[in-house]
């Protein structure tokens, strides 16, 4: 490997029913926690790619379908454009509204195409989470500043804060993960 850093990027689709959202809001309360969260364990560079410009048939489409059919159906616009590339490439549909009355997004664990909504603070962490290989099973609870927060994939609770960050277990999940993808494993 060479002396500069391998770069993960991270594509943010904004679904058409976030299109007025200021793109400084989604850095400063998504993105930046986010992003420094990710470089304090990984030795690899990490790149937001934001797409905020109309998609017809990516950023409009029906994801209230159920959220196994819209992932499902999401990567498949994605597959069609060629929109999709091998390796350290996530690919994230940011949208305004929940996929359903409990499901804030959906992402299969160490896959390419997630879905989430920016109804809490938690969701694009948690989505990118499991696209890096984050899973529920070793989220935490963290008592920190005389509250209680949760690591990115615990499951939404309004009751507690985001501790803005994975827990150590699944920290080595991700590295383990991009491992695989820089061929370092």
């Amino acid at each position: 490997m060479s002396d500069s850093k391998e770069t993960l990027h991270i594509w943010l689709y904004l679904h058409d029913d976030v299109s007025d959202m200021s793109l400084i809001s989604l850095g400063d309360d998504y993105l930046i926690p986010l992003k420094n969260e990710l470089l304090s364990f990984l030795d690899l560079d990490v790149r937001f790619i934001i797409e905020d410009t109309h998609t017809p048939g990516v950023t409009d489409f029906d994801y209230k379908i159920g959220p196994e059919q819209a992932v499902a159906d999401w990567e498949e616009r994605l597959k069609a454009r060629g929109l999709i590339t091998p390796g350290l490439h996530k690919y994230l549909l940011v949208t305004r509204d929940d996929l359903d009355f409990t499901t804030k997004g959906i992402a299969k664990i160490e896959e390419q195409v997630g879905i989430a909504s920016i109804k809490t603070y938690m969701a694009i962490g948690h989505e990118v989470g499991h696209m890096l290989g984050a899973v529920h099973e070793d989220a935490e609870t963290f008592f920190e500043g005389g509250w209680w927060k949760d690591s990115y994939t615990k499951s939404y609770n309004p009751l507690k804060g985001n501790a803005h960050r994975y827990s150590d277990a699944n920290r080595r999940n991700i590295k383990r993960h991009l491992a695989t993808l820089t061929g370092e494993s």
